[in-house]
């Protein structure tokens, strides 16, 4: 397990943005990381967000000291491990080549509705006409159109 924490942190991608947001009920700070590209928004608490601002140290040990070093929190690079799988559970980071593809692909597989779902959401929308007009509006129009020409 060792191994895995020393291992580089993947980069951010260039596009996310970070906002100060609401305090959480215990009183903390809180922030909010917007993904633009999907338009999904995720609430991070006070250590989440110093892990990220101390993200281009690039190992989880390396981000823990300094975390300790510079706030009151006490992290761990546990923490900074568990920030990185939910950062690569929702494609924050680079993740470049045919791994990141498959998984891709195997989520986007995985978002499509079945038949039976589809069938479920769409059952109400189905057009039954109650009314026809057009035989008798063609009619009054042939009857009438002296009056509008």
């Amino acid at each position: 397990m060792a191994g895995a924490l020393s291992a580089a942190l993947p980069e951010l991608r260039q596009e996310l943005a970070l906002h100060r947001g609401p305090r959480l009920r215990d009183g903390q700070p809180s922030w909010t990381l917007h993904d633009p590209v999907r338009n999904q928004f995720f609430q991070l608490d006070w250590l989440s967000f110093e892990i990220l601002a101390h993200w281009t140290l690039g190992s989880a040990e390396q981000i823990a000291t300094a975390i300790a070093d510079h706030t009151t929190l006490q992290a761990e690079a546990e923490d900074v491990t568990a920030l990185l799988g939910f950062l690569q559970h929702h494609e924050l980071v680079h993740q470049p080549g045919a791994h990141q593809a498959a998984a891709m692909a195997r989520r986007a597989g995985a978002s499509r509705p079945g038949a039976l779902h589809w069938l479920l959401h769409n059952y109400l929308f189905f057009r039954v006409p109650l009314l026809r007009p057009d035989a008798m509006l063609g009619w009054l129009q042939r009857q009438l159109g002296f009056v509008f020409g």
